[in-house]
């Protein structure tokens, strides 16, 4: 399959489908560029590709190769998760993290204590 089939694929299996149009927009193209992807009239740059794997959650090597699979393993890692934050993933976690980095080592030890009472006793 071509990249541009892998393209058409992604955007046709979104929830719900997207327009050539609106698929366009979420990465800041226009929809002639999408139409000419699709049928592989232009190979989009690595750039194109790298913004639609962030935006999409599909895996870069296989927009780019047609490596399966196309959506990364669901993962638990914890450094996964902080990378996610520090990303911007969620602006609420990232201020709480720095909070709790300039928090002194004694407040940081009575919050914890609280919430694991908390925990025990629910």
């Amino acid at each position: 399959m071509s990249i541009g089939k892998r393209i058409k694929v992604l955007r046709n299996s979104a929830t719900p489908k997207l327009s050539q149009e609106a698929f366009a927009e979420s990465i800041g193209k226009k929809r002639p560029a999408i139409a000419v992807y699709e049928t592989d009239r232009v190979v989009p740059d690595d750039s194109v590709l790298l913004l639609i794997s962030k935006t999409y959650g599909v895996r870069y090597e296989w927009l780019k190769t047609g490596e399966e699979p196309m959506y990364p393993p669901e993962t638990d890692d914890l450094l996964e998760r902080v990378t996610r934050i520090l990303e911007g993933e969620s602006p609420h976690k990232l201020e709480l993290m720095k909070m709790i980095m300039d928090m002194p080592d004694e407040l940081l030890d009575w919050v914890y204590n609280y919430y694991q009472q908390k925990k025990s006793s629910e």
